[in-house]
C-alpha cells in the first residue's frame, strides 16, 4: 500500500513539474510553449495510428482502428495548425485566422470521429474506405481554406473570435457530449479502465474547447488554459490506447477474441468425447486431449499421423469409404475398431462433416465416442440370446422329434448356428464304438470312401476327431487337414467331445465354414455339448435298458423316458403343464426354485404358484401359445425362499396339448452387467482425474503461447516507436542549439525531456530483446564456474546491500548453453533477490544433478533468499511480460528468464510467501534435444 502511495505522489509531483515547466516556457516564449503542446498531441495521435494500424489483423472490433485512422488525420491538421501559428513564419500573410481555421477543422474531425467510431464496436472495418473518406474530407477542407478561401473566418484582428468560431466550439462540445452518451450505453464493450480514461479525455477536450471561446488574441490566458487542457486530454488518450495497448493488450485488442477462445477451448477440452480434425490426406491436424483416455496416445502423439495408422486392419475400408463421403461434401457416421497404445482393440463411433473454405472441402471435423462397453455388452447379449435360442430349439427337438430323426434335426440346428457346411452328431454305444446316426443321405452319396459306415470302433478312431475323443478335449484346425481318398473335402474343422460324468458319450463336429474357427466358437459349441450331455446320456442309458422290446412300445417308452430324463437332468428349471395350466412334471431345479417337494407341486395350477399370473398378462400369453403353437421368451425376476431374488429367462412353448416352460438362471449375467456399470463409473472418475492433470499442462502451454504472441506484438510496436522517439530527440537537440540563452529552468526541463526520451528508448530496447528469437551458438558450460563469475560481477552491489552469500556447489557435468544468455539469467535472478532484501539478508545458492522421471538428467540450481517474498496474487503473474512490482520497472526481466530457460529445454519454478523469502529453482537438461531441433 505504501509503495502505491509513494508511486502516486511521485507521479503527481512529476505532473506538477511538467505543468510548471510548460507554464514557465509560455512566459519565456509562448510560441515555444504552443509548439511543445502541439508536438505532444501530434506524437500521441501518430502513435495511436501506428499501434492500431499494425494490430489491425488482431482487432475483433472496428472501434479502435477507426479512432487510430482518425487520429492520423487529426494529427496532420494539428501539425498544419502548429506551423501556421502566429510567429512561426511558415505561412506568411495569413495572420491569426489561418491557424484558428485549421484548429476548428481538426476539432471537428476529432469530435465526429469519436461519434462515428461507436457504430463500429461490433463490426469489422474496411480500412480502405475509411482512409479514402478521411483523405477526401481533409483535402476538401484544406482546399476550401488555402485555394478557394471560402472557409468561414474564425478570427478577426481586433474583435477577436468570430461568431462562427464560438458556435463551432459549442457544436464540437455537443458532439463530444453525444459521443460520451453513446460510450456510456456501450460501456460493457470496453475494459473498465479504458472506458474511464476515454470518457475523462473527452470531458477534458470539451473543457478545452470551451476555454478557446474566450480568448481575443493568440497569446491570451484562455488560449494557454485551453492548450493545457488539450495536453492532459491527449495524455489520457495516450494512457487509454497506447500504454494499456502495450502493457495489457488483451484488455484492448483481444478482449472478445480471448473470451470466445477460452469458451470454446474449455468446451472442446473438457468434453468426454474426442474432437478431431483431418486434412484431405487423412492426416490428423487436431485431436482433443480426451483421446488419451480412449486409446492411450496423447493428442501430441497422434497429431500429424494418418488416421488409418490407428484403425484395425479389417475396418480400414470403412474409414476409407467414410472419408470419401465427407470429402464429397456430405456428413457421415461410422462405427469401427481402433488399436490402443497397449494393443487393446476398442470400438469407436464417429460423426464427421466436411470443412469448407471458399466452397471447397479442405478437411473434416468430427466427434469420436468410445462405444467399446456397449459393443461388448451387445456381443455378450447376442451370444447369450444365440445360445439360449439354440438350446431352446434343441430342447424342442428333444421333446418333439421321434428318435430316428432326432440326431439329424439337432445336427441341423448346430450346423446352422455354426454357419458351417457339414456336421456330425454321434454317440458312443455300449461297446465303445462311435455311432453317427446323423449322417445325411446327400453326404453319404458324396462320400466315395470304400467300405462306408456310420459305425467306428475305437481302434478305427483317427484324424482330428479321433484325437479329440481320445484326449477328451476340443480341437479345431483351419489348415493342413488330411482326409482319406474319396472323402468329402475338409478345409476347416471344429470337434467337441460330449462328456457326461467325466465319460465321453458322444461327439459334435462342424466343418468347412467360410471364416476360421476360433476359441469363441469352441467355447460356444462346448456350451451346447454340455447342455446336451445330460439328455444324451439319459437317452443312451435308456436305450441300453430297453433292450429288444417291441418297436412301438420301445418308441413310446423312449419318448416318455427322454422327456423325463431331459426334465430331470437339465441345468435349467423345466415345467410341463396340461391344457389348464396344471403342473404335470417339474425337474429338480424347478423344485428348488419354488422351494417345494414334488408331491406338493404336482397337480397344482400355475396361478397358485404365481399369484399375479392373470394381472401381469402372462396367462393370456400362455393360452395364446397353446392356440398358435408360437413360443415366446421373456426375462423375469423371481423371489426364491432361500436365495432371494433371481433373474431368469423364461421360454414357453407348446408340448402336445399343454405347455413346456424352461427357466434359465441369468443372475450371474445380470451381476456381470452391474459390475460393468461400476467399472464404467470408476473409469469416469479416472478420466476426471486425468482431465485435471491435462488442465495443469494446458496452463504452461498457454503461458508459452502468450509469450510468443506478445513477443511478435512487442517487436512491431517497438519498431514503430523508434522513429517518433528519434524525432523528439532531434527536436530537443534543435531547441538546445537554437535557444542558447542562460535560463536554468528551460535547460532543466530540456534535460528532463532528454532523460525521458532515453528511458523510453531503453524500454523499446527491452521490448526488442523480449521479441528476439534468433538462433544462438551454444557451447559446453560449467554452470558452477559461470555462477562464480556472475557473483564476482555483483560483489560490490551485494556488499553495499549487506547481502551475505553462501554456496554449495556439487561437481556437475557440463551443459550445452549460450554463455551470455545464461549469465543474463543468473544476473536477473541475483539482482531480484538483492532488491528483495533492502535491509540486507542471506542468499543461499546450491547446485546438484537431478535424475528425471523418464531416465533423463537435469542440473538443478536453487537460489534461496530471506527477502520480503512475493504475494500469492503477484506470483501467478510473475512471468507475464510488463508485469512488475518494482517502481520504475519494465516487467521484462523474469519474462526473459522464463523464455530463455524454456528455449533451452529447461524448467523454472518460484516458491514464495509474503514475508518468508523466495526460492527460485532452475533445471537445465543435460541433453538439449528440444533446443537443437529448433535452432
Amino acid at each position: 500500500m505504501l509503495r502505491f502511495v509513494a508511486q502516486g505522489k511521485a507521479r503527481f509531483l512529476l505532473g506538477v513539474s511538467i505543468v510548471l515547466g510548460l507554464y514557465l516556457t509560455s512566459l519565456y516564449s509562448y510560441l515555444l510553449f504552443h509548439s511543445l503542446a502541439e508536438i505532444f498531441s501530434i506524437v500521441v495521435a501518430c502513435s495511436i495510428f501506428m499501434v492500431f494500424w499494425n494490430s489491425r489483423r488482431l482487432l475483433s472490433s472496428g472501434y479502435f482502428l477507426f479512432i487510430g485512422i482518425a487520429y492520423l488525420f487529426v494529427g496532420g491538421m494539428d501539425l498544419l495548425h502548429t506551423l501556421s501559428y502566429t510567429g512561426m513564419g511558415v505561412f506568411p500573410g495569413y495572420g491569426t485566422n489561418l491557424p484558428t481555421q485549421l484548429w476548428i477543422t481538426a476539432r471537428y474531425l476529432e469530435s465526429l470521429s469519436f461519434l462515428i467510431a461507436v457504430f463500429f464496436l461490433r463490426h469489422k472495418l474496411k480500412t480502405i474506405f475509411v482512409i479514402l473518406g478521411y483523405t477526401l474530407t481533409v483535402s476538401v477542407l484544406l482546399i476550401s481554406i488555402f485555394y478557394w478561401k471560402i472557409f468561414p473566418d474564425c478570427f478577426v484582428e481586433g474583435p477577436g473570435l468570430t461568431p462562427f468560431k464560438k458556435i463551432s466550439e459549442y457544436c464540437i462540445s455537443l458532439i463530444l457530449l453525444v459521443s460520451i452518451g453513446l460510450l456510456v450505453r456501450k460501456r460493457r464493450e470496453f475494459d473498465n479502465h479504458i472506458y474511464r480514461l476515454l470518457v475523462s479525455s473527452i470531458v477534458l477536450t470539451i473543457a478545452s474547447e470551451l476555454a478557446f471561446t474566450f480568448y481575443v488574441h493568440a497569446y491570451g490566458l484562455p488560449n494557454l488554459i485551453g492548450h493545457f487542457l488539450k495536453i492532459v486530454s491527449f495524455y489520457l488518450i495516450y494512457k487509454a490506447l497506447i500504454e494499456v495497448g502495450l502493457s495489457q493488450p488483451y484488455h484492448l485488442m483481444f478482449r472478445d477474441l480471448k473470451r470466445s477462445e477460452e469458451k470454446y477451448r474449455d468446451l472442446v477440452e473438457n468434453t468426454s468425447d474426442v474432437i478431431y480434425a483431418l486434412d484431405t490426406a487423412g492426416v490428423l491436424t487436431y485431436v482433443s486431449p480426451a483421446v488419451e483416455s480412449f486409446i492411450g496416445y496423447s493428442s501430441f502423439e497422434v497429431q500429424g499421423h494418418n488416421i488409418k495408422e490407428f484403425i484395425h486392419d479389417e475396418d480400414v475400408p470403412i474409414i476409407t469409404e467414410g472419408l470419401r463421403t465427407v470429402f464429397s461434401g456430405q456428413s457421415a457416421a461410422n462405427e469401427y475398431r481402433v488399436l490402443s497404445k497397449s494393443g487393446e482393440v476398442r470400438w469407436m463411433r464417429t460423426s464427421s462433416k466436411p470443412v469448407f473454405v471458399k466452397n471447397r472441402v479442405v478437411g473434416l471435423s468430427g466427434v469420436l465416442t468410445d462405444i467399446t462397453e456397449r459393443k461388448l455388452a451387445e456381443e455378450a447379449l447376442r451370444e447369450s440370446e444365440r445360445e439360449l435360442a439354440i438350446r431352446n430349439r434343441i430342447a424342442s427337438v428333444f421333446l418333439t422329434i421321434p428318435d430316428e430323426e432326432m440326431y439329424g434335426n439337432v445336427l441341423e440346428v448346430i450346423v446352422e448356428a455354426m454357419e458351417s457346411t457339414y456336421g456330425v452328431f454321434g454317440y458312443i454305444d455300449e461297446y465303445g464304438s462311435l455311432i453317427i446316426p446323423s449322417m445325411t443321405r446327400d453326404i453319404w452319396d458324396q462320400c466315395q470312401v470304400l467300405e462306408k459306415t456310420i459305425v467306428f470302433p475305437r481302434d478305427k478312431w483317427g484324424g482330428i476327431w479321433g484325437r479329440a475323443l481320445t484326449q477328451k478335449r476340443s480341437l479345431y484346425a483351419n489348415e493342413g487337414l488330411n482326409v482319406p481318398q474319396g472323402h468329402v473335402p475338409i478345409a476347416k474343422v471344429l470337434v467337441v467331445p460330449i462328456v457326461y460324468d467325466k465319460e465321453i458319450i458322444g461327439l459334435l463336429e462342424v466343418a468347412n465354414r467360410a471364416r476360421d474357427y476360433g476359441e469363441k466358437d469352441k467355447e460356444f459349441l462346448e456350451g451346447i455339448a454340455g447342455y446336451m450331455a445330460p439328455v444324451l446320456s439319459a437317452r443312451l442309458q435308456r436305450d441300453r435298458q430297453e433292450g429288444e422290446r417291441q418297436h412301438v412300445e420301445e418308441s413310446l417308452r423312449k419318448s416318455e423316458e427322454r422327456l423325463k430324463h431331459f426334465v430331470e437332468s437339465a441345468t435349467d428349471s423345466i415345467l410341463l403343464l396340461d391344457s389348464h395350466l396344471n403342473i404335470v412334471e417339474v425337474n429338480e431345479i424347478g423344485l428348488n426354485e419354488f422351494g417345494l417337494s414334488k408331491n406338493e407341486i404336482l397337480g397344482k395350477n400355475l396361478s397358485e404358484l404365481v399369484p399375479d399370473l392373470r394381472e401381469s398378462g402372462r396367462y393370456d400369453k400362455y393360452m395364446e401359445v397353446m392356440k398358435t403353437g408360437e413360443p415366446f421368451i421373456r426375462d423375469d425376476l423371481i423371489h426364491h425362499p432361500e436365495f432371494g431374488e433371481k433373474h431368469v429367462t423364461v421360454k414357453v412353448f407348446q408340448v402336445g396339448s399343454g405347455l413346456g416352460i424352461i427357466a434359465m438362471d441369468i443372475t450371474q449375467r445380470k451381476l456381470l452387467e452391474e459390475k460393468l456399470t461400476k467399472m464404467a463409473h470408476d473409469l469416469e472418475k479416472e478420466v476426471e482425474k486425468r482431465t485435471k492433470e491435462l488442465l495443469k499442462t494446458q496452463h504452461h502451454l498457454t503461458q508459452s503461447q502468450k509469450l510468443a504472441g506478445l513477443g511478435q506484438l512487442a517487436a512491431g510496436v517497438s519498431h514503430e516507436l523508434r522513429n517518433p522517439l528519434g524525432i523528439i530527440n532531434a527536436s530537443l537537440y534543435f531547441l538546445k542549439s537554437t535557444f542558447t540563452i542562460e535560463n536554468s529552468a528551460f535547460h532543466k526541463h530540456i534535460k528532463i525531456m532528454e532523460e525521458e526520451v532515453e528511458r523510453s528508448s531503453k524500454i523499446v530496447e527491452n521490448l526488442l530483446e523480449f521479441a528476439r528469437r534468433s538462433p544462438y551458438d551454444v557451447q559446453a558450460i560449467d554452470v558452477n564456474e559461470l555462477l562464480e563469475k556472475t557473483l564476482i560481477l555483483l560483489e560490490k552491489e551485494l556488499l553495499a546491500n549487506d547481502v551475505r552469500v553462501s554456496t554449495v556447489f556439487e561437481p556437475l557435468p557440463q551443459v550445452s548453453l549460450h554463455l551470455d544468455e545464461m549469465k543474463q539469467v543468473f544476473l536477473n535472478i541475483l539482482l531480484n533477490a538483492t532488491q528483495a532484501m533492502p535491509e540486507g539478508g542471506d542468499l543461499k545458492i546450491n547446485t546438484h544433478v537431478v535424475q528425471g522421471d523418464e531416465g533423463d538428467g537435469y542440473v538443478s540450481i536453487v537460489f534461496q533468499d530471506t527477502g520480503i517474498g512475493i504475494s500469492e496474487e503477484d506470483l501467478t503473474n510473475i512471468f507475464n511480460p510488463f508485469f512488475t512490482t518494482k517502481e520504475g520497472g519494465v516487467g521484462l526481466g523474469l519474462s526473459l528468464v522464463y523464455a530463455t530457460v524454456k528455449r533451452f529445454g529447461g524448467k523454472i519454478h518460484i516458491d514464495s510467501h509474503r514475508g518468508e523469502g523466495t526460492k527460485v529453482t532452475l533445471k537445465l537438461p543435460l541433453i538439449q534435444g528440444s533446443f537443437f531441433s529448433k535452432t
